[in-house]
């Protein structure tokens, strides 16, 4: 029997089988049976046209020799309406006008009549083969862009519980707090509000602020690069500072340029060797008005302070911090600060 020599992959199929000649229909149709899950018969072109738009078969055997419209008028008004479904041509004769006709519309086999068993199943094993690779490789397609998907939704989950850490490590002593301003300076009180909003979600640049005893310490962090491995040391750095402010002796007086070379200790073994991380440093105490500024800049092999003082312009490497109280605030003409021309070791 043909069902036992065809794939069955045949029996999730819908065969159409054309031919005007009733004992020819009947035994052919006798050797498919059980081959496809149905099998659609048509004594005629126009009567099997109608059965595949009304049907949509994915396999089609028809003869060419039919009243009213020839198995070769058929396909060519099938190929108007599916261009790529196989077509088995049985016939007795064909001219070689005849076959390139049916070369040029894509006949997948032809079946000499009398149909025997051994041709009808080569010709079927072909086509059948054909249609199982075809669904094999879409499946493939479909998988694969299931699976991609499904990374893109869980890289997309991921990157926002990775967000919600990094704003969770994030700390503002600040936040819905105020601190009062010197007595008889005709201030009110501090607030310190903050604006993060980064282009990524995993990016390397963030913040801290965290008060003190006597003022306020502000961390802005940025880490060359963007995506985990920036967004991973900037998470480093910041836990970091608050892992130091939170061990403070609020006894005990505060030393910025201490504190920032303790902190890049902390994190300078952490870096890779071609990973550069940068830190703001500005320092407030709002009862005496008073500023410090400080930037670091670390590699796994070196580190670099910079302060502003009376001493140069700008802000440069070569420059010693200032002192925690040393610094007049930004807006005012206080007294000059200390020269600092002496360079950090």
């Amino acid at each position: 029997m043909l069902s036992r020599q065809i794939s069955p992959f045949a029996r999730e199929l819908t065969a159409l089988f054309v031919e005007d000649d009733g004992p020819t229909r009947a035994m052919v149709a006798a050797q498919l049976r059980g081959v496809f899950r149905e099998l659609i018969l048509a004594s005629d072109g126009q009567e099997g046209l109608a059965a595949f738009r009304a049907r949509s078969p994915q396999l089609v055997l028809t003869d060419n020799w039919m009243p009213v419209m020839s198995g070769i008028e058929m396909t060519e008004a099938i190929r108007k309406v599916d261009a790529r479904v196989p077509v088995i041509f049985i016939t007795s004769s064909m001219d070689i006008e005849l076959l390139v006709r049916a070369i040029n519309l894509g006949i997948s086999a032809f079946i000499s009549k009398p149909v025997a068993q051994p041709n009808l199943r080569h010709a079927l094993t072909l086509v059948v083969g054909m249609l199982e690779n075809e669904h094999l490789q879409r499946k493939a397609v479909e998988q694969e862009l299931a699976l991609h998907a499904f990374r893109e939704k869980y890289h997309e989950h991921q990157q926002a519980l990775a967000f919600r850490k990094e704003l969770r490590i994030l700390e503002n002593d600040f936040r819905w707090r105020c601190f009062s301003g010197a007595a008889g300076s005709g201030r009110g009180d501090w607030i310190a509000q903050v604006v993060y909003s980064p282009h990524d979600i995993m990016c390397g640049d963030s913040y801290a602020l965290r008060r003190l005893p006597d003022g306020m310490l502000v961390l802005i962090a940025d880490a060359m690069g963007k995506g985990l491995g920036a967004a991973l040391t900037t998470a480093l750095g910041v836990h970091g500072f608050n892992f130091l402010v939170d061990g403070l002796d609020p006894a005990a007086p505060f030393r910025f340029e201490a504190f920032v070379e303790r902190f890049t200790a902390l994190v300078r073994k952490h870096l890779l060797e071609d990973e550069v991380f940068l830190c703001a440093w500005p320092g407030c105490r709002p009862a005496g008005r008073n500023w410090s500024w400080l930037r670091s800049a670390c590699r796994p092999s070196w580190w670099t302070t910079a302060g502003r003082c009376a001493g140069c312009a700008a802000t440069t490497r070569r420059c010693r911090p200032m002192p925690w109280t040393s610094a007049p605030p930004p807006t005012t003409s206080a007294a000059p600060a200390p020269s600092c021309s002496t360079p950090t070791a």
